[in-house]
C-alpha cells in the first residue's frame, strides 16, 4: 500500500513537472516484482556509494507503463545537490538514433531513397577518395544513405593513432566544424577508411546524415528535429542549444581517472559545447532528459506513433531494427569479422545494435532487443519480445562499469513466473 501511495506521488509530482501524462503502474501488474525494481535503486546506489558515480538515473517500462522511475545521488562529484529526473543530460551518440528516425521521415516522405547515392544531394563529398596501401584511389562505388546509417561508408572517429587514415582525421576534426558546411569542407579532405559497404566502422557517418536532412529538407537540423520529432512527441526539454532558462537542470560531465581510479567532474560549468551551436551534430550533440527519451523510446517500440502520432510507418520501425549487415563482413580493426565489434551474436540495423543470437552471449537478451548508447555513459534498450524499454544515465567519461550489460540483468531478473 505505501509503495503504491508514493508511486501515485510521484506520477502527479512527474506531470506537474513535464507537462504531458506518462502511465505509471505497479510492477507486478506487467509481470515484473518490486523487489527486483528497488534492486536497480540499490544497484546504482552502490556505485554512487563507491565513488565511480556522483548520480544516476534508470527507467524501466513495459507496455508503455513506467515501472521504475528513480534518481540516485548528486548532481556531480562537486555538487552536492540531489540528482532529479528532469535532469538534461549530454546523450551524445544516443543522438544517432534520432538522426536515423529523421533520415527515415524524409524517406517515407519519398524525398530520397536507401541505396541513393549520398553525392547526389551532398555534391561536396563526390570526389572523395580511398586509402588503399598509402595511394588514394576513387572507390569502386559510391557512398549510399544505407551505407551511413550502417557505418560501412568507409568514415572515421579518428580513434585510433596508429591508422594513417585516423591520424588525418585527428588533425582535421571535423567533429570540430563550426558548421555544416565547415563539417562537408573538413570531411571532403579526408580519405576513406576501405570502399563503401566492404567493412563495418564506426564514425562520423550521422554525423554526414544530419546535414543531408538540412539539404534535404531546406530547414536547419535543429529545426526539422524540432517541427517533425520533438514536438509532435512532446520531448520540450530535448535540443542542440541548452536554453538560458534551463542551464539549471543540465549536469556537470565527469570523467574516470583510471590511474588513481578516481572520478573528477570537468570544469565545464559555462557549457560552452551546448550553447550557441552553430554545426548540429546528428550523431552527438543532443542534449535531453530521461522522460523526453522515454517518449522517443516508446514510440519506437509502439512502431512508430505515441500518443496518436505517427512518425514513422511500423514497417519501417521494423526495416530500422533488423540487421542489416552480412556475416562476412570484417571490420577494420582485425578483418576477422565484425562480430570484433559489435559483440558476439549482435549486428546492425539502420542506426541501432540488434540482438541476433542468444546462446553464445554473456548476459540476458531478447532476440530481436535493439539499442545504443553515448559516450558519456547513457544507454538505452528495447525489448520487443518482453515489450520493455529500459533507460539508464549518467555523466562519466571513460567509466569503468557496464551498466547496460548489469541493469539489463536485473530487469530480466526481475520478471515473475507464474510460481511468483
Amino acid at each position: 500500500m505505501i509503495r503504491s501511495i508514493v508511486a501515485a506521488c510521484c506520477l502527479l509530482v512527474y506531470q506537474s513537472v513535464c507537462g504531458y501524462e506518462l502511465a505509471y503502474s505497479a510492477p507486478e501488474n506487467q509481470g515484473l516484482s518490486s523487489e527486483g525494481m528497488a534492486t536497480i535503486t540499490e544497484w546504482s546506489a552502490k556505485y554512487v556509494d563507491e565513488g565511480k558515480l556522483a548520480g544516476m538515473v534508470t527507467l524501466v517500462a513495459r507496455r508503455g507503463d513506467i515501472l521504475h522511475f528513480e534518481a540516485v545521488g548528486q548532481r556531480g562529484s562537486g555538487d552536492p545537490r540531489s540528482l532529479t529526473r528532469d535532469a538534461l543530460f549530454r546523450i551524445y551518440s544516443m543522438t544517432k538514433p534520432v538522426t536515423s528516425v529523421a533520415i527515415m521521415m524524409l524517406i517515407e516522405d519519398g524525398k530520397l531513397r536507401l541505396d541513393d547515392p549520398v553525392a547526389k544531394y551532398l555534391p561536396e563529398l563526390a570526389s572523395l577518395t580511398v586509402l588503399i596501401q598509402g595511394q588514394r584511389i576513387p572507390p569502386a562505388h559510391p557512398i549510399t544513405v544505407r551505407h551511413l546509417l550502417t557505418h560501412t561508408a568507409g568514415f572515421s572517429y579518428g580513434w585510433n593513432r596508429r591508422d594513417p587514415v585516423d591520424v588525418l582525421y585527428a588533425k582535421v576534426n571535423p567533429e570540430r566544424a563550426t558548421n555544416s558546411r565547415d563539417f562537408l569542407e573538413r570531411l571532403s579532405t579526408l580519405p576513406l577508411k576501405f570502399e563503401p559497404g566492404d567493412q563495418w566502422h564506426y564514425g562520423v557517418a550521422v554525423d554526414v546524415l544530419g546535414v543531408l536532412v538540412e539539404r534535404i529538407s531546406g530547414k536547419p537540423f535543429d529545426r526539422f528535429l524540432s517541427e517533425r520529432l520533438f514536438e509532435p512527441l512532446g520531448m520540450v526539454d530535448t535540443f542542440f542549444n541548452v536554453p538560458e532558462d534551463k542551464l539549471a537542470r543540465f549536469l556537470p560531465n565527469h570523467v574516470w581517472d583510471w590511474r588513481n581510479r578516481k572520478l573528477f567532474m570537468l570544469n565545464d560549468s559555462n557549457n560552452v559545447e551546448f550553447k550557441r551551436v552553430k554545426f548540429f551534430s546528428g550523431g552527438g550533440g543532443l542534449v535531453s532528459t530521461m522522460s523526453d527519451y522515454f517518449r522517443f523510446t516508446e514510440m519506437l517500440r509502439r512502431g512508430g506513433s505515441l500518443d496518436g502520432t505517427r512518425v514513422l510507418k511500423a514497417e519501417t520501425v521494423a526495416l530500422m531494427t533488423r540487421d542489416h549487415l552480412p556475416d562476412i563482413l570484417p571490420t577494420v580493426e582485425d578483418g576477422t569479422s565484425r562480430r570484433a565489434i559489435l559483440q558476439r551474436g549482435r549486428g546492425f540495423g539502420l542506426g541501432f545494435d540488434v540482438v541476433l543470437d542468444t546462446a553464445n552471449r554473456r548476459g540476458a537478451a531478447s532476440i530481436g532487443d535493439y539499442s545504443w548508447s553515448g559516450i558519456a555513459g547513457t544507454f538505452f534498450w528495447i525489448d520487443p519480445v518482453l515489450d520493455i524499454v529500459a533507460i539508464g544515465m549518467i555523466q562519466v567519461l571513460r567509466s569503468p562499469l557496464r551498466l547496460s550489460f548489469e541493469m539489463k540483468n536485473l530487469v530480466h531478473a526481475s520478471l515473475m513466473t507464474d510460481e511468483d
